[in-house]
């Protein structure tokens, strides 16, 4: 089955999306600290960061949750 995705050309994080679509992660940790080495250059954010990646993360469960609902019509 050939899997069909949107297009994700301009998302930031559209390589975490794309990963998490095809299975290349193995927990939903890895997921995590790829989404804040990504936005901070590191797995430990400073607190002032912390809420811009609370933001990334529901961005990206909004996004998965929203392409499985596409895929399963």
């Amino acid at each position: 089955q050939k899997q069909q995705f949107p297009n994700l050309d301009g998302l930031p994080i559209a390589d975490v999306i794309l990963k998490c679509w095809t299975g290349r992660y193995l927990s939903a940790m890895e997921v995590v600290n790829e989404l804040l080495i990504l936005q901070t250059g590191s797995s430990k954010p400073k607190k002032d960061e912390a809420k811009t990646f609370i933001i990334m993360c529901a961005l990206l469960l909004l996004v998965t949750l929203h392409f499985r609902r596409i895929s399963q019509r």
